[in-house]
């Protein structure tokens, strides 16, 4: 017995398959769901098609818990599960199809394999009323992604912005950043950020990065460069060799308080004078533009660091002035340059 839903969702394709799939996502909008328990952290983390785990479910104040195996994964755009419980096998297939950019058209098939008659006589039954409840947390899914962003603050967004450098293209967070800045402050602000050419801060930023990556890899001590612009001075710019570092799941940056050097970097007066107009977070249009421009000095940033000959032995982060958390460059290196 095969049933079929589908739905359309405003959101790009990759955003859509990964808040359907990921177990920490999944809490968010599916209410019934509780946890997946793994064999081990790796089977939790790679995907693997063949991996079975346990899955918790809660539904009307009673707890059940069933055995699943992920049988197909081919992020963003299929991914297919196997549930055993006491009435059958139960197989779902989440196919997702990109209409636009924005636009992303999820499709759920089920299938119902019953154990014995009596539940095949019953199937028809158990899987109406299994169909209308993937109805019922499809349009959860579907106004969670689509109404994320509604209270969301700056804070918010620039750990989500941390969080795209870990999996998205230059061109995919230039893009996002772009539209939430339209969406939150207009499209007029938006182009106005969109127009302003970076070439020479690049250029200034390269030659910064290669006399601080050339201290760093001479000095015994260095554990980091740390590149801090000031939003309320001219986005005024400098780098530090630092003594310490912590990685990111550490949640700690203190380190980037412990350094002996510090070397001239370059202020951008464009983005200055566009965030004197809004201030840090006083609305949405400031978040907006705001985080545009934040997007923009690191991509800035990033590029500089690509275009160089001469690499850091030691991690290559930035960030501006009290910024938590600080976004690493060189840690993600492979990951984001091979997708740009």
């Amino acid at each position: 017995m095969k049933y079929n839903i589908e739905i359309d969702i405003e959101a790009p394709i990759k955003e859509v398959f990964k808040t359907l799939t990921d177990d920490e996502e999944m809490k968010q909008w599916n209410d019934f769901f509780v946890e997946n328990r793994y064999h081990s952290e790796e089977d939790r983390n790679q995907n693997r098609p063949g991996t079975k785990y346990t899955t918790v479910v809660r539904m009307r104040d009673e707890t059940y818990v069933y055995e699943g195996e992920l049988i197909e994964y081919n992020p963003p755009y299929r991914t297919v599960i196997r549930a055993t419980t006491r009435e059958g096998e139960n197989k779902a297939t989440y196919e997702c199809l990109a209409i636009d950019e924005d636009t992303t058209r999820v499709t759920l098939e089920t299938e119902f394999f019953p154990n014995n008659m009596a539940y095949k006589l019953l199937g028809k039954a158990i899987g109406g009323y299994t169909t209308e409840l993937n109805k019922v947390q499809l349009e959860a899914l579907k106004e969670y992604i689509e109404n994320r962003y509604e209270n969301y603050n700056i804070y918010d967004y620039l750990y989500e912005f941390f969080l795209d450098l870990q999996d998205k293209s230059f061109n995919e967070i230039e893009n996002k950043y772009y539209k939430i800045c339209a969406k939150l402050a207009g499209a007029g602000r938006a182009n106005k950020i969109k127009q302003i050419d970076v070439s020479d801060y690049i250029n200034e930023l390269k030659s910064g990065l290669t006399q601080a990556i050339l201290t760093a890899n001479t000095e015994l001590e260095a554990k980091a460069i740390y590149f801090e612009y000031d939003l309320d001075n001219q986005w005024e710019g400098t780098f530090f060799i630092c003594n310490e570092y912590n990685p990111a799941e550490d949640e700690d940056e203190d380190w980037a308080c412990d350094w002996e050097i510090d070397i001239d970097g370059p202020n951008f007066l464009p983005f200055s004078e566009l965030y004197e107009v809004d201030g840090f977070d006083e609305d949405d249009s400031a978040m907006g533009s705001n985080m545009y421009l934040v997007a923009r000095t690191v991509l800035a940033f990033a590029h500089a660091y690509d275009e160089l000959s001469e690499k850091s032995y030691v991690p290559v982060c930035i960030a501006f002035h009290d910024q938590d958390p600080i976004y690493r460059i060189k840690e993600l290196e492979n990951k984001i340059l091979s997708t740009k």
